[in-house]
């Protein structure tokens, strides 16, 4: 009989085992459990552990035979059935496995749920497939239940490309409510994305008797149809959702809002008309006329945004959409009728009226942006000033210090400039504009010597501010002409952006080659790489765009945008091998 000193004492030597195995010495655990266990034959604490260490070591033989005394000592032992199975698939034992497997299946005859998936999973995970699809069809038989293990069911036959078969399994989760039905919705959402099943997928959707009952599908088909520029297919789908579902209207706000995400501005605009024009509760689409007014601005339609932005205002009562109706009509009238004093009008309104929220503190910002476009820096200057010194959130009082370096870069007043810079640094030194401000003092450190280079870059930045692109060409021109070369990077960088910024992508590249073939040393090489490596991709030049991608990859590790481009080349390899 083991007295109390025995059990204390195998308990330490368990003990020390565990540390062994936590320092990583499995060899070592492995021979002190081996000798533990032959004294302890039936302590399945020692047998776990000597598994662990047979499993991490590969030592595949001396596993088996460890769980082929676990499987003899307790037959009945679900997870030894399937820890043995996995070891002979291991070792490319199939049969062995199967045997394994199939004492699993028995020995869960009553039918557990989690007893099941454990050994489906094995099963799959170890490309037993077809052996997993007979275990599910016999539960089903044995439960009388069709949808039974219906995801794993359809994901084994999309491994077999049998993409019919899957969705076959997937299409009556649909009207499962819990997570399931979720995620059923979204493995056909990717059926319908991938392109060997897409045709197939569509048909066999608008063939089922009860389509136009699902709502799921029918939004699953409209987001097809819109995100493949199936533009009529789209609006048909949608629109006809919103007419069985009874008008709720939150369908076809949902349409308009993707459509904005996505920049189809005219597809935006279409669904406004409709609504305005059809839907018979207009009160329940009132969102509609900011995304209606969004995409006009979008369009550069401005009267006509101004318009449904002032119907936004007028419809809704709560003070938050009314002050961004105004907020937004400030900034048609800012960026692109360029009238700043009736932006001001716009955003004093929003100051005045509604002292919170988002567009209150968006106006704080708007109103010195507008006197700087109007050329009343003075003003400017002052504003930014309080913005920094009264109570404001850090982003306001950061962006406010910035601007008054800038406004005193502007004027010319380089020393007074350079002490708002530093203050920013010392005052927000993990903030937004931290970088802006360092690039400029450095920049005001190499060439403080020329005055005349940091007068014509000063000159080129308030005018770009101003919208006076022309004239801020001209100044950055004439940087990169200048016999005094040493600013000419930077301005040939800032002039692909310019064109960039105004869809001129020849220009822009133009801009881009020159600086990549001049300096060859220029902190700025690398973004101008990056800018000519974008504007080729938007022109399908895949090829010439992935060999920048893969050069920047290979020589500038290190820069801010290289897990952007990790993400571009990965989705070119999908696309290609789809």
């Amino acid at each position: 009989m083991e007295s109390s000193q025995d059990r204390v004492r195998l308990s330490e030597q368990i003990n020390f085992s565990r540390q062994l195995i936590r320092n990583r010495n499995f060899e070592g655990a492995a021979a002190y459990l081996e000798t533990l266990y032959e004294r302890n034959p039936k302590n399945i604490v020692i047998m776990n552990l000597l598994r662990q260490c047979y499993g991490q070591l590969n030592q595949l033989g001396k596993s088996e035979e460890l769980l082929r005394r676990f499987v003899n000592q307790n037959p009945n032992n679900l997870n030894y059935q399937i820890a043995l199975a996995e070891v002979f698939s291991r070792q490319g034992i199939l049969d062995s496995a199967l045997v394994y497997y199939e004492n699993a299946f028995n020995l869960n005859s009553e039918f557990n749920t989690a007893r099941s998936q454990m050994i489906l999973q094995s099963m799959i995970s170890n490309n037993f497939d077809s052996q997993a699809l007979d275990f599910i069809n016999r539960w089903r038989e044995t439960l009388k239940d069709s949808t039974l293990f219906a995801l794993h069911r359809g994901t084994l036959f999309e491994k077999q490309k049998k993409y019919l078969n899957a969705l076959s399994e997937y299409y009556p989760l649909l009207t499962d409510t819990t997570r399931t039905g979720k995620i059923s919705e979204q493995k056909i959402k990717a059926l319908l994305e991938f392109e060997d099943s897409k045709v197939e997928v569509e048909k066999y959707l608008l063939k089922q008797d009860d389509l136009y009952n699902n709502q799921r599908v029918l939004t699953l088909l409209s987001n097809h149809y819109l995100n493949n520029t199936r533009y009529d297919e789209a609006f048909l789908l949608v629109t006809l959702q919103d007419s069985i579902a009874g008008y709720p209207g939150h369908f076809l706000l949902s349409y308009m809002q993707q459509c904005l995400n996505n920049k189809f501005y005219e597809q935006t605009v279409r669904m406004g008309d409709y609504i305005f024009n059809i839907h018979p509760n207009p009160n329940r689409v009132i969102r509609a006329y900011f995304y209606y007014a969004d995409a006009q601005k979008q369009l550069k339609e401005y009267e006509r945004a101004v318009e449904y932005y002032e119907l936004a205002f007028k419809s809704f009562p709560p003070a938050r959409e009314k002050a961004e109706a105004l907020y937004e009509i400030g900034q048609i009238y800012s960026d692109g009728i360029k009238d700043y004093d009736k932006a001001l009008i716009y955003f004093d309104s929003v100051l005045n009226h509604y002292q919170s929220g988002v567009s209150f503190y968006n106006s704080k910002l708007a109103v010195p942006y507008c006197y700087i476009r109007k050329g009343s820096l003075k003003i400017a200057f002052n504003n930014f000033n309080s913005l920094y010194k009264n109570k404001n959130s850090n982003n306001i009082k950061e962006e406010a210090l910035y601007n008054l370096g800038l406004i005193k870069f502007y004027n010319k007043d380089i020393d007074s400039a350079k002490t708002f810079f530093n203050k920013l640094m010392v005052e927000f030194p993990r903030g937004y504009f931290v970088n802006d401000a360092i690039k400029l003092l450095s920049l005001i450190d190499d060439a403080e010597a020329y005055p005349e280079l940091l007068y014509d870059y000063s000159n080129g930045l308030l005018f770009e501010q101003q919208a006076q692109i022309d004239s801020a060409v001209v100044y950055l021109e004439k940087l990169v002409n200048s016999m005094n070369n040493m600013l000419a990077d930077l301005a040939l960088f800032r002039l692909g952006e310019i064109m960039f910024e105004k869809n001129e992508s020849t220009k822009a590249v133009d801009y881009f080659d020159r600086l990549i073939n001049e300096y060859s040393e220029s902190y700025y090489l690398p973004f101008g790489l990056k800018y000519k490596g974008d504007i080729l991709l938007a022109a399908e030049r895949i090829d010439d765009a992935r060999e920048i991608y893969l050069k920047l990859l290979k020589e500038y590790p290190n820069y801010p945008f290289i897990s952007e481009i990790r993400d571009i080349l990965r989705k070119l390899e999908n696309s290609e091998s789809a």
